[in-house]
């Protein structure tokens, strides 16, 4: 089963305290990169939720969001002022407008109305009880991101075995057109090399063993066999219950440094058109191979 890196998965979590909106979010990267942005009451638990994530998702570029409001009237929450920050607020404005000789009055309204001075945080007896309950979500979250990761994975899967069986097919017919390749290769040498020395005393025996040396130099049989072998390890990572991204990346560029050999042995034009038809398949399935995990 192939897994996509770029998926989206979101949960919520509601009851009469809060209600909490998590979602999660991921893109293609060669490597893991994970971001979590939590509301400041919930950092101590950042560690705990990037640990869920990893055991999820192995490659990719992770976002995951949590939202949390806090209704009224609530026994889990409770109002907290910063006294300390409201005191420098104030000594700041005094000073101030001393030294502009400014009058002004300051309510205790308005002391908490300045930034960051009141703000609402649960109460630390309850926090096990909310932690809990946002973990849970979050694992919720992973699921349904998985579930459109495992989608579009499928879609990617059926593409990929659909090119492969392309390529064992035209790999058959460059496997066929080789046999005659090589006797028309092993004549045309003899001709040559008859022509050439036809004025001197040949030695027949030792003419075919240099042109069959000669033949053989054009005889691509081992890149066939190795081709066929990395086609069936492709074909075994799409079975693969595990993360196989970089595998068929190693994979893929073995097949094209094989394709390659065989482009620059072959003689014959229709196994060098069909060479050109394999690697545009490869450089297709590259592209898909990018956004697997």
């Amino acid at each position: 089963m192939l897994y996509s890196m770029t998926g989206y998965g979101k949960t919520l979590i509601e009851n009469s305290s809060y209600s909490a909106s998590i979602a999660v979010k991921t893109v293609n990267s060669r490597f893991r990169e994970i971001k979590v942005n939590l509301p400041p009451y919930l950092y101590e638990y950042e560690e705990p939720i990037m640990e869920l994530i990893k055991n999820r998702i192995k490659r990719g570029k992770i976002n995951l969001y949590i939202d949390l409001e806090v209704h009224r009237h609530t026994e889990l929450f409770q109002p907290q002022a910063d006294t300390e920050l409201a005191k420098s607020y104030i000594e700041m404005m005094d000073s101030i407008a001393q030294e502009k000789g400014i009058q002004y009055s300051l309510s205790l309204s308005d002391v908490f109305s300045l930034p960051e001075v009141l703000k609402i945080r649960p109460l630390k007896s309850k926090m096990k009880e909310i932690s809990g309950k946002v973990l849970k979500g979050v694992e919720k979250a992973l699921d349904n991101l998985d579930d459109t990761r495992i989608k579009e994975g499928n879609y990617i899967e059926k593409d990929l075995r659909a090119r492969l069986d392309i390529i064992q097919k035209s790999l058959d017919k460059i496997d066929s057109n080789l046999q005659a390749e090589k006797e028309n290769r092993y004549n045309y040498l003899k001709g040559e090399l008859a022509a050439l020395l036809k004025d001197n005393n040949i030695n027949e025996d030792r003419l075919f063993q240099e042109v069959a040396l000669l033949a053989q130099k054009g005889d691509y049989t081992e890149e066939i066999v190795r081709t066929r072998s990395h086609l069936e390890q492709l074909y075994n990572a799409l079975n693969s219950d595990i993360p196989v991204g970089s595998k068929l990346s190693y994979i893929l560029q073995e097949l094209l440094r094989e394709s390659n050999t065989i482009a620059a042995k072959a003689s014959n034009i229709d196994t060098a058109r069909i060479i050109i038809q394999i690697k545009e398949e490869y450089e297709r399935i590259r592209e898909q191979i990018r956004n697997i995990e």
